[in-house]
Formats: structure tokens, sequence, C-alpha cells
């Protein structure tokens, strides 16, 4: 019986830590600000994605804040990820809403910067962005 306990200890061990090795790796988890946008320009744009695959974006201007698009996400390898729309979007963005995106990624090598680069999709042009991290899930 105890040998039992033991056994059932460790492989609820070893669970735990594979999960939480994985949940490291995810290096898009975390809230992120789209660069680029100087600090007096009176607007800001979010994008924030989760560790079971949901994202979002808001877009602020002055005291209000508005969630223009939102979705799944899923990473493919180490330089492609989708971005799956919701039907439910901005009206700015509804020529994607219900579209699936593939966007070509790359980290900085402190992992705080994110490059994307999205091709033409259903009204949008070529398109290239930079993201800072400025909050990381606790761990």
């Amino acid at each position: 019986m105890k040998s039992k306990l033991t056994l059932a200890f460790f492989t609820v061990l070893l669970v735990m830590c594979i999960t939480n090795l994985f949940a490291q790796k995810n290096l898009f988890t975390g809230r992120w600000q789209l660069a680029g946008i100087a600090p007096d320009a009176g607007y800001s744009y979010h994008k924030t994605f989760d560790e079971k695959g949901n994202f979002f974006v808001t877009r602020t201007v002055g005291t209000n804040t508005v969630k223009t698009h939102q979705g799944k996400y899923v990473v493919k390898d180490g330089s492609i990820y989708l971005e799956i729309m919701s039907n439910e979007t901005d009206p700015t963005r509804s020529h994607v809403a219900g579209q699936t995106t593939t966007i070509e990624y790359k980290f900085s090598e402190d992992q705080k910067t994110m490059t994307v680069k999205g091709l033409a999709v259903n009204g949008n042009s070529d398109w290239h962005e930079e993201w800072k991290k400025i909050d990381a899930p606790s761990v």
C-alpha cells in the first residue's frame, strides 16, 4: 500500500513539473503593448494572451477602452502562430471576424519584444508590428 501511495505521489509530482515546464515555454502569455506610438498620442493598443489559447486586443483613447477583437491563438512552431478571430469584433475589425490569420513571429533575445508580420487577408494589407511585454503572468 505504501509503495502505491509513493508511486501516486511521484506521478502527480511529475505531471505538475511537466505542466509547469510547458506553461513557462509559452512566451506569448501576458499583456503586450503595441510599440511605435508616441507617449503623448492619446491612444494605445494592448494584446493579451492567456495560457488557455485565448487572446484579445483593446484600444484605449484617453480613458475609454474598447475590445476591438478576440479569439483563439495556436502556436504552430517556432515562427508561425494562428489567430482564429471570434465573430464578435468592433466594427473596425468586422472584415476579419471568423477568419484565421497566419502570423510570422519572432521574440527578442530577452523575450520582452515580439515582432509579428501578417499577410494580406480579407481587406487587410500586409502588416508588420512590434509589441512590448508589459505584464507577465505570475508563475
